[in-house]
């Protein structure tokens, strides 16, 4: 009897179907942003995206700082991916409404890192920082499925910048 149920339990493994390795394509990473009020088109959203593995050297609160990073963005909605090497990409997985801004990513247009440092900011069409985290967040892309940070709510007098939750969450 045992050796049956045993037998079951390793068909039911099977059905599956191979699970992907790590790096191979069909992985995503989905960035999603929260704020208090509705999202504002001339606002700029900003989550910058350090690859290098190095959870001591992850972004600071300083968008000017982000040179040679990874940085999603929602420009007048729309969201884009820029580069390190300066060149960008229409993100066509994205959405702007309400109360957030959501954009997915391919891993592979990331490099395919083991983890990413993640820190996010919005600013008024001028540069000036309206509101980020107070600190950067590192996900760990092997083990972790859903990452989710709170920022303080009423930090920012405009609540359409006001951040009140960031999410990353990876499928493949």
């Amino acid at each position: 009897m045992v050796f049956l149920v045993l037998l079951g339990l390793l068909f039911a493994g099977c059905a599956f179907g191979e699970q992907p390795q790590w790096g191979e394509a069909g992985k995503t990473v989905t960035f999603r942003i929260t704020c208090k009020g509705n999202l504002d088109p001339n606002l700029v959203y900003r989550v910058a995206i350090d690859t290098d593995g190095n959870a001591l050297t992850g972004p600071s609160g300083d968008p000017g700082e982000w040179t040679g990073l990874y940085v999603l963005e929602w420009r007048n909605g729309t969201p884009w991916l820029l580069h390190p090497d300066g060149t960008r990409t229409y993100v066509s997985a994205g959405n702007f409404s309400g109360q957030t801004a959501e954009a997915t990513v391919n891993l592979e247009d990331l490099g395919n890192p083991g983890q990413l440092e993640v820190m996010v900011a919005v600013e008024d069409g001028g540069g000036n920082i309206i509101d980020a985290l107070r600190t950067f967040f590192t996900v760990r892309l092997k083990y972790q499925r859903f990452v989710e940070r709170s920022d303080e709510e009423g930090d920012a007098k405009d609540p359409s910048g006001d951040l009140l939750r960031v999410s990353v969450e990876v499928s493949f």
